[in-house]
C-alpha cells in the first residue's frame, strides 16, 4: 500500500471548502478549463510563458492586460495540486525538487488552485485589477470563502448571470 501523501491541515480544508463551493458555483467553465490545459502543456513542454516587469498607467492600461508572470503561477497552482491530489507526488517538499523550486515558493503558490473561479477566469483573460500581482497574491491571507477573496483582492464583482453583468453596473 502506497503512503498517504502529507499535506497540510490548512490545505486540505482549503481543497475541500474549494470543492464545496466550485459544486454550489459551477466552478470553472470548459474553455477556462482548457486554456488551463494548455498553458500547462506549454509549461510541460518547456515553453515559457515569460518574465517581465510591468510600469502601469491607469489611463493607459487596455481591458485585456495579461500578466504572463500571474498566469503562469495559477497554472502551476492547479497542476501541482492535482498532482498532490491525484498522489502522483507525496509532498510540496517533492514538487519542489522536481521543479528545482524553494519549497516555500510551492508552498505559497499552491493555494491559487483554490481562488474563485472568477477570479482565475481574471486572471487567466487579463481583467484583473491593475494592482493585483504575484506578489501581492503571494503576501495575501487568502480566505477560504470566495465572496472574501473577491473582498481582500478587491474590484472583483462576481455575477451569477455573467451577460447581465453590464446591465448591472448601472448608475440610478
Amino acid at each position: 500500500m502506497a503512503p498517504t501523501p502529507r499535506i497540510s491541515r490548512d490545505l486540505l480544508i482549503r481543497g475541500v471548502a474549494y470543492r464545496i463551493q466550485e459544486e454550489v458555483h459551477r466552478g470553472l467553465g470548459k474553455s477556462h478549463r482548457r486554456q488551463l490545459q494548455r498553458l500547462a502543456e506549454t509549461l510541460r513542454d518547456g515553453g515559457a510563458i515569460g518574465k517581465e516587469k510591468r510600469l502601469i498607467v491607469a489611463a493607459l492600461v487596455p481591458k485585456a492586460n495579461r500578466d504572463p508572470v500571474l498566469i503562469k503561477a495559477v497554472v502551476r497552482a492547479h497542476q501541482w495540486f492535482e498532482m498532490l491530489k491525484c498522489r502522483a507526488v507525496e509532498s510540496i517538499t517533492e514538487i519542489a525538487k522536481a521543479e528545482g523550486l524553494p519549497r516555500t515558493y510551492v508552498g505559497s503558490i499552491i493555494p491559487f488552485a483554490l481562488l474563485a473561479p472568477d477570479i482565475t477566469e481574471a486572471i487567466l483573460e487579463g481583467t484583473q485589477p491593475i494592482d493585483l500581482s504575484l506578489d501581492r497574491l503571494i503576501n495575501a491571507t487568502l480566505p477560504i470563502d470566495w465572496a472574501e477573496q473577491r473582498a481582500v483582492l478587491g474590484h472583483f464583482c462576481y455575477s451569477p448571470w455573467p451577460h447581465f453583468s453590464s446591465w448591472l453596473k448601472l448608475s440610478f
